[in-house]
């Protein structure tokens, strides 16, 4: 920014419950853009986590509403109540994340006669019917389109009505200092209560169809075969809990893999670590892969969306085709065959998550737009 006054920024959020990537990138940015001129007001669409249960953003102004209904005359009311008072707050611009935020953004953009800005963080995966329509309607709308990778980037372009002169790349980033403290590996261990001395594998993701923790478990049967001492840590919660326990039960394997449910504390998770893995079908660019790379990790994840921009095959983890659960086995038993090797591998990963993967390089980028 080059003027003096500071230029008050709308950012509308679906929710803010969950502590999945969306939510932390959010909270990640807000702080950290009111030091380049901007002043963050954050308005989430679900009062769910009014009362701290998940994301918090320290020293933002954070609003609560209810967006029941979207395509509704009380969602158009919301819209209006939205509007006012963000003319009252001086709002000169508008930023939306996920797809009731881009819709009702819209709206409010026009009111305000302000350029709308749309984060857009996965590859689309869910846009059908109906939804397809207002995506359209949205991307005519929207003066600028913000991708977290090239992949993304690559299928907003391919989205209809969206001008490709209007997406840009700007690649994910997080708070490396909060990685760069160890921690003991076996208490880490003991805090997540998993005991022994043998490799421990790890994957923190929310517990959904669409990460694939189902080939995990079919390529861990594969890993204990070879090597029995090992473990499988899954971290997360989700719909999918139960069926992948019950799996893991089917399969034999229950006794090597740990559900720990959510977790907070994602550094001390990481520690208790030799390799992390992400078994997804489809991936905008994930935070948890950068995060594992910056505590040292090696990491085995699908050659989908974003994660071939995270990790470099063969140099700091392997890339596998996603839905294989041979290849997945295969690529995780040489890492933890290969402890040196591994290492080496996890060090090359620190320091490119050091060099392209800097939350204050993301914020900067941002500003500049």
């Amino acid at each position: 920014m080059t003027s003096d006054r500071e230029t008050v920024v709308l950012y509308l959020i679906d929710a803010l419950h969950m502590r999945g990537g969306t939510e932390r990138h959010l909270a990640e940015l807000a702080p950290r853009i009111q030091a380049h001129g901007y002043l963050p007001i954050v308005c989430c669409l679900d009062s769910s986590n009014r009362d701290g249960v998940g994301v918090d953003i320290p020293g933002v102004d954070v609003r609560y509403v209810d967006m029941k209904r979207l395509y509704t005359p009380a969602g158009q009311r919301l819209a209006r109540q939205i509007a006012r008072q963000a003319l009252a707050d001086g709002v000169s611009m508008v930023q939306t994340v996920h797809f009731k935020s881009d819709w009702l953004g819209v709206q409010v953009a026009r009111v305000l006669q302000c350029p709308l800005v749309s984060s857009r963080r996965d590859l689309g995966f869910n846009v059908t019917g109906l939804r397809r329509l207002i995506l359209w309607y949205i991307n005519r709308h929207a003066d600028a389109f913000i991708a977290p990778s090239r992949a993304v980037g690559e299928a907003v372009c391919r989205q209809p009505g969206v001008d490709p002169e209007r997406v840009h790349v700007i690649l994910n980033g997080i708070d490396l200092g909060a990685f760069t403290e160890g921690c003991d590996i076996y208490e880490a261990r003991r805090w997540l209560g998993c005991y022994g001395d043998g490799p421990v594998i790890g994957m923190i993701s929310s517990l959904r169809p669409i990460k694939d923790h189902r080939t995990l478990l079919n390529a861990m049967r594969a890993v204990l075969y070879q090597r029995p001492d090992a473990k499988l840590v899954l971290v997360g919660a989700g719909s999918e809990m139960e069926p992948l326990r019950e799996l893991a039960r089917n399969l034999g394997i229950e006794p090597s893999v740990f559900f720990t449910g959510a977790r907070e504390d994602v550094r001390r998770v990481l520690a208790a670590l030799d390799v992390f893995v992400l078994s997804t079908h489809s991936e905008g660019m994930s935070n948890a892969i950068i995060e594992a790379m910056a505590s040292g990790l090696p990491v085995v994840a699908t050659d989908v969306g974003g994660n071939g921009e995270c990790v470099v095959d063969g140099q700091t983890g392997y890339l596998t085709p996603h839905r294989d659960a041979a290849a997945l086995a295969d690529r995780l038993l040489n890492l933890i065959n290969e402890p040196e090797m591994a290492r080496e591998m996890g060090e090359r990963g620190r320091r490119r998550a050091v060099a392209e993967f800097d939350v204050n390089i993301m914020v900067s980028r941002t500003a500049g737009l």
